[in-house]
């Protein structure tokens, strides 16, 4: 009996932490798509911009409270997240989105880890953390020896992957995988050359994930992707 109001516990837990595809559609007064307009969650930059159609398409998380967008030259503006799969933002040439002022800070690089804006000096120095664009990279014969060589504290055999000090009271040892802000269930068909970023999250870092972070997470970050 216990076992089974766990389960079903965990069941509900997965299903409240699951990620929300939205869809947008940025225009300015004319009716015009608005290209190159920045992405923005919760006032962070998360290194998407509009297409040529004036549409992006995110993955959000279920804390996520407001989708927006800015252009230099068209202004911003954002909207609150209400469980829609599509929104609509309109770019009247004012700038609106209070606290987020592109350029008044460091130009440092940043990505993007669960949501979290971090710089890329900062994850370098973490040894979870690996750039794929370094040359390196590009010899490895697949994603999993790729990590394997590069990140300590991460076993893996073969096409198994485990976060070492992680375990799950479900019988799967694997961490959870994330590509482009997208749960997968492997990442065996990526290869090293198409990889913009791997990262390991463990502990606090991976509870962003809910639940399904038992096992830790990898995060994969594919080029021409930001």
């Amino acid at each position: 009996m216990a076992a089974a109001l766990l389960a079903v516990s965990i069941a509900k837990a997965q299903e409240e932490v699951k990620w929300t595809t939205v869809t947008g559609t940025v225009t300015d007064t004319k009716d015009e798509p608005v290209k190159g307009a920045m992405v923005l969650v919760d006032r962070h930059n998360t290194g998407f911009v509009t297409d040529r159609k004036g549409t992006f398409m995110i993955s959000i998380a279920p804390e996520v409270r407001m989708i927006g967008v800015y252009s230099e030259k068209a202004g911003s503006a954002e909207t609150v997240v209400t469980g829609e799969e599509t929104v609509s933002l309109v770019l009247d040439g004012t700038f609106r989105i209070e606290g987020y002022v592109p350029g008044v800070t460091d130009k440092e690089e940043t990505v993007m880890v669960g949501y979290r804006e971090v710089k890329k000096s900062e994850l370098s120095k973490n040894p979870g953390y690996i750039d794929g664009t370094e040359d390196k990279y590009a010899s490895y014969p697949n994603i999993y020896e790729m990590i394997r060589g590069e990140v300590p504290g991460v076993q893996v055999n073969g096409t198994s992957i485990i976060i070492r000090g992680h375990s799950s009271i479900n019988s799967s040892s694997e961490p959870l995988y994330v590509v482009d802000g997208i749960v997968v269930p492997t990442i065996g068909n990526i290869s090293p050359r198409e990889v913009q970023s791997i990262t390991v999250l463990k502990g606090g870092d991976a509870a962003i994930y809910g639940v399904r972070a038992a096992n830790g997470v990898i995060e994969v970050t594919l080029k021409g992707s930001r």
